[in-house]
């Protein structure tokens, strides 16, 4: 009975290390993990959980054409014809809203692609995935078809990150 009870208290003390230390889930953050939150997200267009998982050099990406898209009238004006975006709200938008704008922009502007697109997603077959240290690729197929389509992810602040590339 004493060496089952020394057994229980490791055991419990082992789980709240793994817990206090983040590794709570099994296996933790991996890319395939990663990828299946990304594919919840665009399938549910919730472009503000897609914002909130790229990787910083993604959201610089769009950083750099929001600020290009503040400093010409021209290029505002094209945004607020192909996205619906009101040029003077342009003026003043935060990098986040931008993003989700431009995807909200691309489902009016484009709402049987993205519909067709969002309904693939969701019956996307997980492959492989390919890690080589901080850089991950994961391989999926689309339906029926077997045709594969892939995508990069980054290893950031210990979780991995999807790469998006406009």
């Amino acid at each position: 009975m004493k060496g089952s009870f020394g057994l229980f208290a490791n055991g419990i003390f082992f789980y709240f290390c793994l817990v206090s230390t983040g590794c709570g889930e099994l296996g933790g953050d991996t890319p395939r993990t990663a990828w299946e939150r990304y594919m919840e997200s665009f399938a549910a267009r919730d472009y503000g959980a897609l914002w909130d998982s790229m990787s910083e050099g993604s959201r610089q990406d769009t950083i750099r054409v929001l600020t290009h898209v503040q400093r010409d009238s021209k290029y505002r004006e094209t945004m607020q014809h192909k996205f619906k975006i009101p040029a003077q709200t342009l003026a003043n938008m935060q990098p986040r809203d931008f993003f989700i704008a431009i995807m909200n922009g691309a489902d009016r502007a484009l709402p049987e692609v993205v519909k067709i697109r969002a309904e693939q997603f969701k019956s996307t077959r997980f492959v492989r995935e390919q890690i080589q240290e901080d850089r991950a690729m994961v391989y999926w197929e689309v339906g029926s078809g077997g045709d594969q389509e892939s995508m990069a992810f980054v290893l950031e602040n210990g979780g991995w990150k999807p790469v998006i590339r406009r």
